[in-house]
This record gives C-alpha cells, structure tokens and sequence, in this order.
C-alpha cells in the first residue's frame, strides 16, 4: 500500500472504495465498517493529493453512509449532498453528478417527498441515458417505479421496474436483478395475477445464491400465493423454508408473520394440533416483543380453533378470556380485536350455565 501512495496511484483509493461500496448489499452488515474502509481511502486520499482535495465519489459514499448508520440526520445528509453536486456540476463531471442526484432523489423518497424525489430521479435518467450509464439508467428506473407504486399506479410501476429488470440482466446485474423479480412479482400477486407473480418470484429465488433474508421473503410470497390457492403443502414447503432462514437472524416479525401462515395452512389440512403448536411459538414472540395486539390475535386464533375445530370448549373459553383480559389491561381499542364476541358464541352454543361452570373452573386455575 505505501508504494501504491508514493507512486502517486490511485489503485489503494479505487479498492477502498470498492469495498465500502459493497455496504448494505453483499458483504456489509455493519455501515460502521463501511465507514472506516471510506475514512482510510480519504486519508489515502489526502497524502495524494493534498489536504483540501475533493474527491466527489469519497465523498458523497462517506455522506450517504453516514447517514445510513445514523451519524447524522436527512437534513444534514441533504445539504452534505446538495454541497457535493455542485461542486461535481463544476468539474463538468456527468458521472459524478449523476451519484449525488440519485443518493439526493433515494434521500426524499425516504422521507415521503414524491415530488421532489421524482424530480431527481427524471435527472438522473436524463444524465445516464446522455453519458450511456447503464446501470445509472437501471437504477433511475426502479426509483421511478417506487414513486410510481407508493402512487398506486402499478402499470407504471411494472414499466419502470421492468425496464429496470432489462437493463440489469444485459450487463448481469445478478445481485440487483433478484430484488427486481421479487418485487415485480409482488406487483402482479397485487394484481392478482399468480401465474406472473409466481414465475418472478421462482426467478428471484433461482439466481440468489447470497442474500439469505430476501430468499426467504421471496420464499414467504411463494408460500402466500400457494396458501391462498389452497395447495397447502406446497405452501408449507416454501413456508418452511423461508422459516429455517428466518430463524437465522433477528427478525421476529417477519417470523411472527411465517409461523401465522403455517398455522393456517396446517389449519387448511384439519392439523389443528400442528396449527396451535406454531400459534404458542407467536405468542411467546408476541410477549418478546411486547405487542399486546398480537398476542391478543394469536389468543383469539387459538381459541377459535378451539372452539370450531376441536369442541375443546375449556380450553377455547380459556384464550379468548386471556385475550379479553389483555385488551383491558393493555386499553387496546381496535376495531378487529374482539374476543367478547367469541365468548358469546361459545356461550350461546354449548348454554349459559355449563360456560359459566366453565369460567368459574378456569378462574380458579
């Protein structure tokens, strides 16, 4: 490395570079890592070229994941950015300009700013269609897809996003391409297509060989449309799946949400027994995470499998009164949680006394 900086090359920077780039979609867990893989490039960076050099990509890279690791806010961020673009449009650099106003565009767009989100990225196309960036072009796409789709004009964003999905399979954009599939399969499961839904998403799951978290999401969404085809073992095998993976990491809702859809495929199949066994993992998950709606969701389902598919009346009684008893503590006021209601059918089938022979036998548990 010392002989790279005395020769004056700017191989070390490139590398560094390289590397800190990789942040949030191969390698990097940790923006923090990224960080000093970028402070090193600058300080490289400087012996080269002086103190008060200015390097436009160093720069907008240290800027954009700063804040990805919450080192500082969007406004800083934007004016940092806003700072670095001009200085780019100076130098008469198209390519720089083009990574300051895609950054600037994903910052609004994160923060709920359509319009101007929409406004940077229509330059970025504009640039990366000029200079032949690829690439940039792709990415312009699919951040004008993602306004289009939080507009809920899903014909453009299947234009977009698309468009996006041609360009990166021509220049192997492998990594970029599975979360493309993903999405775009999600539109057409939006759109109740499930043929097209399910050929994207078989694709996306096909070429990832990495990002174990989007497989087992794009295993979940496969699993989902098999689930509401009411082909439940094939749901089950990809639900599975996608829980095997999820188990790995420290996401308890995205495991919350899988386990709910076992169960109700298991449900499907008259295993109840099975259905409740993933039903007890939620709740246990609902209390770690101390989501009183969901536990009350889960105490619900239990209890209705309970009562309309076992007869185990006790047992149906018991959860819908430890939901009842949840809502009141927690002064949950949702419009879908209604445990009440269950204990009143119950009530009105098996008749008021044995439920309230019942009742007096749980309370005294």
């Amino acid at each position: 490395m010392t002989k790279l900086i005395e020769d004056g090359d700017e191989f070390a920077i490139k590398i560094l570079l390289a590397l800190a780039s990789l942040d949030g979609k191969v390698k990097f867990v940790d923006h923090k890592e990224a960080l000093e893989y970028l402070e090193r490039s600058k300080i490289i960076s400087q012996e080269i070229y002086g103190l008060d050099h200015f390097d436009p990509v160093l720069f907008n890279s240290q800027t954009i994941t700063s804040f990805s690791a919450g080192y500082i806010d969007v406004e800083i961020a934007l004016r940092d950015l806003e700072n670095g673009l001009r200085k780019s449009q100076e130098l008469g650099n198209q390519e720089y300009e083009f990574g300051y106003l895609i950054n600037i565009g994903r910052l609004y767009l994160e923060e709920g700013n359509l319009i101007s989100a929409l406004a940077y990225f229509e330059k970025c196309l504009t640039i990366s269609k000029e200079i032949g960036f690829r690439l940039g072009e792709s990415n312009a796409y699919e951040g004008l897809g993602t306004i289009a789709h939080k507009h809920g004009n899903r014909a453009k964003t299947l234009y977009y996003w698309e468009s996006s999905l041609e360009i990166v399979q021509d220049i192997d954009g492998e990594n970029k391409s599975i979360l493309l599939l993903n999405n775009i399969g999600k539109i057409y499961e939006e759109l109740s297509d499930t043929t097209q839904a399910l050929f994207y998403y078989e694709k996306s799951l096909e070429r990832n060989h990495e990002n174990q978290l989007l497989k087992c999401t794009t295993l979940h969404n496969i699993g989902g449309i098999y689930l509401a085809l009411g082909n439940y073992d094939k749901a089950l095998v990809k639900l599975i799946q996608g829980l095997s993976i999820v188990e790995e990491f420290d996401r308890p809702i995205l495991e919350w949400t899988i386990r709910l859809d076992i169960s109700n495929a298991y449900c499907g199949k008259n295993d109840y027994y099975e259905a409740i066994r993933y039903l007890q993992k939620n709740l246990e998950i609902s209390t770690a995470i101390n989501d009183i709606s969901k536990s009350v969701l889960i105490q619900m389902q239990i209890g209705s499998i309970y009562f309309e598919s076992l007869k185990e009346f006790e047992k149906s009684i018991y959860y819908f009164l430890q939901a009842n008893i949840n809502i009141e503590r927690a002064v949950l006021h949702n419009k879908n949680l209604h445990p009440m209601n269950g204990l009143i059918r119950i009530a009105e089938h098996i008749g008021e006394d044995r439920f309230e022979q019942i009742v007096r036998f749980i309370q005294k548990q």
